[in-house]
């Protein structure tokens, strides 16, 4: 009857209209975005490779994760806030005297911070007996920051007035910055790993100087104090939980440095993640596509909905780990000109950790859908204790490749712990059964591969 009915669903005329569909067009346009410029990534690892060591790949993934940890002190999760005053707002007027708040005191407080952390991060390196110095790398990092905040809201406009092709034009031209700088001061100035840098924090500056044109008839440029204080006092408690999903993204890195791990080691593990990562690309572009669907069904207190498309969302997500967990030997060896054989494995074991950290996803919008956003919380620093007694207790026992199999521990606990203080359990339980045994079948191939 299911098999009869899915038929149905998936024939002729259904078919097409589901091809046709905005939810249908804007995944695949944010999917196509989001992919771009990790396969762009991807494709320019053998340039990069042919003139940048073990080493210097370590020092730029070393510098990316910090830097990727600041992102949240730039922007101060404000945009969450604007969006949920954006449809609260009586009129046009009224939004555009939101955005202009938002986007002026993003940009003033951006400089204010940047000062601050260029002058106090030589210290803070120097004291923390850091390998990788501060200066150039982590200034050239820092002044990309700078244009950041027009191009949060830029990005977040678009997607808020269901323009995703508009979206996918300022991300994709972001990337092509980035890289194409990168090349270009890497190759014709022979900068090494500090050109690597610099091209991004150009890249980023200049899509950020154009997302501010795309702004500009919008902003009126007044800062209203009124605005400004509920907003942070919104925003301000998001802080740790988007702190908190970064480090799942860079505590690695940082153990790896601690451990004095050699630097070459940590450029093995930082090509294994830019490949293991691309689930994570496919995650955001649903997650951006369908939280809204995913409110209105438990508005309407349809789980059993939910949980249907949870499941289905979850079979995407394996399967994309499967395939990706075959090819990984292929695809490394060719990008990387055969010199980075190491990071398959690592590959492909973090692929199991990403796998599992999109489906904890699916989890975190059904406690947020239910209301239960303090739990979220509660369930992160839970996880973040667990990633950290585990990275450095596998790192001691496996290695380099104890950080990947780290990553599966937390996730995993925080998925269970999701479902159960839903209240939703009866419905959801069907779901970690699945991602249970597709988590089964990834480990297995991990062990099969190798």
């Amino acid at each position: 009857m299911a098999l009869s009915a899915l038929r149905t669903r998936l024939s002729g005329p259904a078919l097409l209209a589901l091809v046709r569909s905005e939810k249908a067009r804007n995944t695949l346009l944010y999917l196509g975005a989001s992919a771009f410029g990790a396969a762009l990534s991807m494709l320019t690892i053998p340039l990069f490779s042919a003139y940048l060591s073990r080493a210097d790949f370590g020092v730029v993934g070393y510098i990316t994760s910090i830097n990727a940890f600041l992102a949240p002190f730039f922007t101060l999760s404000i945009n969450s806030w604007y969006i949920r005053e954006y449809y609260r707002a009586p009129d046009q007027a009224r939004r555009d005297a939101l955005l202009s708040t938002v986007v002026a005191y993003t940009l003033v407080w951006s400089v204010g911070l940047s000062a601050v952390l260029a002058a106090g991060g030589y210290f803070i390196f120097r004291a923390a007996d850091i390998r990788v110095p501060f200066a150039p790398f982590m200034l050239t990092a820092l002044a990309g920051n700078l244009g950041l905040g027009a191009f949060t809201y830029a990005t977040l406009n678009y997607r808020i007035q269901q323009r995703a092709g508009a979206f996918a034009l300022l991300t994709i031209g972001q990337a092509l910055l980035q890289n194409l700088l990168g090349l270009w001061f890497v190759i014709r100035f022979r900068q090494g790993p500090e050109g690597r840098l610099l091209g991004t924090a150009v890249g980023t500056l200049l899509a950020g100087a154009a997302a501010l044109v795309v702004l500009w008839p919008r902003l009126r440029w007044r800062f209203d104090s009124a605005v400004l204080r509920p907003a942070l006092a919104f925003s301000l408690p998001l802080i740790p939980v988007a702190l908190i999903a970064l480090l799942f993204d860079t505590l690695d890195r940082v153990f790896l440095e601690r451990l004095h791990f050699p630097l070459s080691e940590i450029g093995l593990y930082n090509v294994a993640m830019q490949y293991g990562g691309m689930i994570n690309i496919l995650a955001l572009s649903i997650y951006r596509t369908y939280e809204p669907t995913y409110f209105k069904l438990a508005a309407d207190g349809e789980y059993g909905r939910m949980n249907r498309s949870f499941i289905g969302i979850t079979g995407v997500f394996a399967a994309t780990a499967l395939v990706l967990i075959g090819l990984a030997g292929f695809v490394i060896d060719v990008l990387t000109h055969g010199k980075f054989g190491p990071s398959v494995h690592l590959s492909r074991v973090l692929l199991v950790g990403f796998f599992l950290k999109a489906v904890y996803q699916l989890g975190g919008v059904l406690l947020v859908t239910t209301g239960r956003t303090k739990q979220m919380l509660l369930n992160s620093l839970i996880g973040l204790g667990l990633y950290a007694a585990a990275s450095y207790y596998f790192l001691l026992w496996l290695g380099v490749e104890g950080a990947a199999w780290a990553k599966l521990v937390p996730v995993a606990a925080m998925l269970l712990l999701a479902v159960v203080q839903s209240g939703r359990a009866r419905h959801f339980s069907p779901m970690l059964v699945v991602t249970l045994l597709a988590t089964g079948v990834l480990g297995l191939a991990v062990l099969v591969l190798g």
